[in-house]
């Protein structure tokens, strides 16, 4: 079922950063909400509901533009195709094709992409000829809505269970030979908590494999531009722009749908045999971690003094999780830190750098912060 907006930043994540605010509009009405802050105006937070921001429109919608994946993404195309069966099915008409009725969802399917070639007859009187215009705009206004769903079934309802398990056993787990800081917890709630990390990842429109798809794009932006001509450039960069969408939508179905290839996988197994994560927790009274509108993030910098290198991702204000390399096979061994003022700051900075237009914090006023 579809809204209207799609949060890339899920509400139940940024739920963890509530507290008591006011908005810069009317700054004496206070509720519970977070404050916003745009990337390039840090001065004071704006109050603001967690529903009213980091959301697109139809963000994970797969229209008739982005129909040419769904061969790759066998659930959404049964969803798609059912829609098709559907729409003709309340018009009373049957669709054809160089004569022959596609019968059956299956020769539907078959024949989608010369949808445009299709004619169309009602059912009764048998062999009347419809408005093919009408049928034709009709199914071209599809929408498959099986990501969004997906997506709430995946993340949104399991998110804080998981983070919840994740804390509780990191707080209650005894560290091993009684003195350092490692915990040894439960694998599997490790997987899932980096699972839903690398979702916060993949399902942002900004995800880019790493850097990696833009420099594909580019190798053919100028050939294409070549081809078409100077005057066609926006039709270039809306034809690419229409397949780094497709690229990253089918990325996501292969994480949602745990299709064993792509990035999620990789990323999943990877994390399983060479990971290791570092957990860390505010002192109290030293600050609180942001976070923004890239809640996960490959920090890789070789110029650094030390290795900060790895995938952090704030949980809530007061923990923070990094994800880096380590022993192979270790990954339920977790390193359980505290963090002072100062390395909060530098988390922070951190998180700030890697946002995109807008960062997040349950305080007003990021001094203390950053």
């Amino acid at each position: 079922m579809s809204v209207k907006r799609q949060h890339y930043v899920p509400r139940v994540y940024l739920k963890n950063w509530e507290t008591r605010v006011s908005s810069k509009s009317e700054p004496r009405k206070y509720f519970q909400g977070i404050y916003y802050y745009e990337k390039d105006d840090l001065g004071t937070g704006d109050g603001k509901n967690k529903n009213s921001v980091l959301w697109e429109s139809r963000l994970y919608n797969i229209d008739y533009e982005l129909s040419f994946i769904i061969p790759s993404c066998p659930i959404i195309e049964e969803d798609y195709i059912a829609q098709i069966d559907a729409k003709l099915t309340s018009r009373g008409v049957d669709a054809y094709f160089n004569g022959e009725v596609l019968k059956d969802k299956e020769s539907l399917k078959q024949h989608f992409f010369k949808l445009d070639e299709w004619e169309f007859r009602h059912k009764e009187p048998p062999m009347n000829l419809a408005k093919r215009q009408a049928t034709l705009s009709d199914i071209k206004s599809i929408h498959s809505y099986t990501l969004e769903d997906a997506l709430d079934d995946v993340v949104e309802k399991k998110w804080q269970p998981i983070l919840d398990d994740f804390i509780h056993q990191m707080e209650t787990t005894v560290p091993l030979n009684g003195i350092d800081e490692i915990r040894r917890i439960d694998e599997s709630v490790v997987v899932d908590l980096i699972k839903m990390v690398i979702f916060l990842m993949c399902r942002n429109p900004d995800f880019d494999y790493l850097g990696i798809l833009p420099k594909i794009l580019n190798i053919f932006r100028k050939p294409l531009k070549d081809i078409t001509g100077t005057k066609n450039t926006v039709d270039v960069e809306d034809f690419l722009q229409i397949q780094q969408n497709a690229a990253w939508l089918r990325e996501l179905y292969n994480g949602i749908f745990e299709v064993p290839e792509g990035y999620f996988y990789t990323m999943k197994t990877t994390a399983q045999s060479t990971f290791q994560m570092i957990l860390f927790k505010t002192w109290e009274n030293q600050g609180s971690f942001i976070t923004s509108d890239k809640p996960a993030f490959l920090h890789n910098l070789l110029v650094e003094a030390t290795n900060n290198n790895a995938i952090y991702c704030p949980l809530t204000p007061d923990y923070l999780v990094m994800i880096t390399k380590g022993e192979k096979h270790s990954l339920r061994d977790v390193n359980f830190r505290m963090a002072n003022n100062g390395l909060i700051k530098k988390f922070n900075r951190m998180i700030l750098s890697h946002a995109n237009k807008a960062i997040v914090s349950d305080y007003k006023h990021l001094g203390y912060l950053l």
